[in-house]
Formats: structure tokens, C-alpha cells, sequence
């Protein structure tokens, strides 16, 4: 079903009329207003969110939502209004979506039929075009910044924030003056195991009588680059652990040396779990002179990373027994060339080990994340939450309105450190 904005659908009537002072007075209203336009839609729970574009350059423009995983928006394209500057979209969406988005000029056209049948080159025109051509929603005042080096792009990445009327809010996440802050630093290290070198990322949280020390949970998360910059993790530990939610935590980030070594790396490889359990582990907590809780280890990561980290608590158990996977990429077999959900069919095979697990993913993330067919994010996760509840296992599942994106596993991390630590705190 075509959707329609009462706003456009009244400006083109005054056009059709002959008022030519109508779509100056249309951008006006937009400027002052904001975007996107929202209307209810009837009958239905969903919103119509109206996205609007200007400009004269005639070509095909597509609108990016929320995920680059999910391949249907890809083909979002905008239509215009005839003989206007105004192009626009319209799309029915859950009114307690968070999302980010971006604006796409003179992308190729991908057919109806790109998903069962990938044009590469094609597909590199499109990521050319991603480069040059992404732009935030001008009219949009809510900014999100990806920085360079994230998502393989060397520059930073300017796209625009989408908050429906309903989207949860996010209280761990801002800035406190009255909270007391933990320190982070950085230094290189060089693995035998894995045969290269990377840069980690060591938070320590506020001091606390030497007694309480050993008490300290520890928290190891993968992709250090995002989660010390897209994502304030630093901050959300600090808000945590003031308000008691979480016992005080240290946090090991470590990064990528590149994007095809993290997959390699975290798609279901043996060396990760023992690189940190043998080398990583060892070496920081004894330069650091550190002690913590060994039952109150947490090991995290978002998409490859919470395959990686629902991996590492299969592989070593005892070891890592506390788990978050934010929109975990499942149904992929790893990069040992297993097949399609290997780890969800070896859960469901073996007999309980002793984890905790919170698994979340996003409303969005239903089309494929490849372009050979393997499951979407959410028929994998929804899968592996079936295993998880048959074979008895203390887990949370949330289906969050959301993306593949940063802007919701920041507040799923959270909600994933309070439900692990339920019990301690």
C-alpha cells in the first residue's frame, strides 16, 4: 500500500490550483516544523513518517534506514513531486522507534531482484555513491556522527538521529556533573596467538577502599573502537555504577587490526577465546595490578562481536560465563566454513552449560544480512532464544524498535549489564 502525507497531498492540490506561492510555504512549515512528518495511520499501531528532500538534481535517491544489514532499504527511493524541488518518502513505522538514517543522492538503481541475484559491480557503485553522496536530513535538527573508521569508511560519517514519539529512553547514557567518573587509557598490544597487534582500551572505575576490590566485576567487549567512541561506554559504566545497578566494573575494549581480520576473528574462531583467556587476560591484570570478581566476568559485543561473545562462553564456559549479544550475526556459520547457525544448532544439541545470556535485536533487522540468503538477524536470534528457553538457561530476550545500529546497543548494554548483574548488586 502506497502511503500519503496530508501535507504533500495539500500542497500538490494548491499547485494543481494554480497557487504558486504553495511550496515556498511548504518549506517554510518543514524548516520550522522538523522532519520527518508524522501522522497516524488508522487502524494500524504504526506512524506514517514522511522524509522530505530538496533539490533539483534529477536521479535516483535512496533513503537509508536504520541498518545497512537490512537490504530492503536500500530500494527506499524517493519520489517526486512533479515539477518541484520536493522529493519524499513515506514509510509506516512503529512510534517507539530509535533509528539513525542517512540521505543518499544519485545512487544506482538496485532491482527488485538484487537480493537473489547480487550484481557486484553494481553494488560497488552503490558503496562509491555511499561515500561521496551521504548526507544528513537537512531539516532534521537531531545529528548522529559515526567517526571515521567505523563501518570501513575512512571519514566520518554524517547522518541524521530518527526518535519516534514513544522510543524508550536511554538514562544511562548522558553525561552526569554529580556522578563520579572512572579513567580510561590505551596502549597497543601484540598477540602470539593471533599473530598481530591491536589497540585496547583499559577502564578502571572510581576508586573504592582497597577491601571492596576484589568484589570488582570485569567487562570485556569487543569492537574498543566503537564503544569508546560511537558509544560512551565509559559513561554508562560511570551512571551504572553509581546507581547501584551494576557492582563496580572494570572494562577491557579491544579493537580490530581491520574489518576482514573481526570477522575472521569473531566468527566462531577458537583463537579469540584463548587469546584473551591466555594472553590478553593475564598480562593487563598483572601490569595493572588488578583483582576482580572471576564470577562476574562479562564478555559483550554487537553483531560479528555478540557472535563472538555467545562463541567464547560455548568454547570456555567456566571462564566466560556472563554474555551479551547485541544483534549477534547468528545465522552465520563463521569463517571456519561451517554451516549456516552452527552455534545455534550446537546450543540446541548439547546438553545446558552454566551461562546467563541477554540476546537483543532489532525490529528492523528482518531482511538478509548478506547477500547469500543466510538467515536475518532476527530469525537467528529469535532461534537461538527458543534453544535457550527449552534447555532451561537464566537468559532475556528483547526485540527492540530498532536497527543494526549504535544508538540502540547503547542502551541494550546496559540493560544487559543490570539484567547479568541482577544478582549481585
Amino acid at each position: 500500500m502506497l502511503l500519503k502525507n496530508a501535507r504533500i497531498t495539500e500542497l500538490a492540490n494548491k499547485l494543481s490550483q494554480g497557487n504558486t506561492k504553495a511550496l515556498e510555504e511548504f518549506w517554510r512549515d518543514v524548516k520550522s516544523m522538523g522532519t520527518p512528518l508524522l501522522e497516524p495511520i488508522l487502524e494500524q499501531d504504526n506512524l506514517a513518517v514522511t522524509f522530505v528532500l530538496r533539490t533539483t538534481q534529477q536521479g535516483n535517491h535512496s533513503l537509508l534506514l536504520g541498518t545497512p544489514a537490512n537490504l530492503d532499504a536500500l530500494n527506499h527511493n524517493f519520489i517526486n513531486l512533479p515539477n518541484t524541488d520536493l522529493w519524499y518518502l513515506t514509510l509506516a513505522l512503529p512510534p517507539d522507534l530509535r533509528t539513525v538514517y542517512g540521505l543518499l543522492l544519485d545512487a544506482p538503481l538496485l532491482p527488485e531482484d538484487f537480493i537473489d541475484a547480487p550484481d557486484f559491480a553494481l553494488l560497488g557503485q552503490f558503496f562509491t555513491a555511499l561515500q561521496n553522496n551521504l548526507k544528513p536530513d537537512d531539516f532534521n535538527n537531531k545529528s548522529y556522527e559515526i567517526p571515521p573508521g567505523i563501518w570501513l569508511n575512512p571519514k566520518k560519517i554524517p547522518l541524521s538521529l530518527l526518535e519516534l514519539p514513544a522510543a524508550p529512553t536511554q538514562p544511562w547514557v548522558p553525561t552526569h556533573d554529580d556522578v563520579k567518573k572512572g579513567t580510561l587509557t590505551q596502549f597497543r598490544f601484540k598477540s602470539k596467538i593471533l599473530g598481530n597487534e591491536r589497540t585496547v582500551w583499559l577502564y578502571m572505575p572510581p576508586p573504592m577502599p582497597k577491601e571492596d576490590e576484589k568484589k570488582r566485576a570485569l567487562l570485556i567487549l569487543f569492537d574498543g573502537d566503537a564503544y569508546t567512541s560511537v558509544v560512551p561506554t565509559p559513561t554508562i559504566l560511570d551512571n551504572l555504577i553509581d546507581a547501584k545497578k551494576i557492582p563496580p566494573c572494570i572494562a577491557i575494549f579491544f579493537d580490530n587490526p581491520d574489518d576482514p581480520t573481526r570477522d575472521y576473528e569473531l566468527g566462531c574462531n577458537p583463537l579469540m577465546p584463548r587469546f584473551i583467556q591466555e594472553e590478553l587476560l593475564p598480562v593487563i591484570l598483572d601490569s595493572h595490578n588488578i583483582t576482580y570478581d572471576p564470577t562476574n566476568l562479562v564478555i559483550a559485543g554487537s553483531s560479528f562481536g555478540g557472535l563472538g561473545a555467545l562463541y567464547a562462553g560455548f568454547l570456555m564456559p567456566a571462564c566466560f560465563s556472563k554474555i551479551i549479544s547485541l544483534s549477534g550475526h547468528l545465522g552465520f556459520g563463521g569463517e571456519l566454513q561451517r554451516k549456516d547457525e552452527w552455534l545455534i544448532n550446537e546450543f540446541a544439541t548439547n546438553e545446558p552449560l552454566p551461562l546467563e545470556i541477554y540476546l537483543s535485536v532489532g525490529s528492523l533487522e528482518s531482511g538478509p544480512p548478506t547477500f547469500d540468503k543466510k538467515p536475518s538477524f532476527i530469525d537467528a536470534n529469535s532461534a537461538m532464544r527458543d534453544v535457550l528457553e527449552l534447555k532451561g538457561y537464566r537468559f532475556c530476550y528483547n526485540e527492540y524498535a530498532g536497527g543494526h545500529d549504535y544508538v540502540n546497543w547503547q542502551h541494550e548494554l546496559a540493560q544487559g549489564l543490570i539484567f547479568l548483574f541482577s544478582r549481585h548488586t
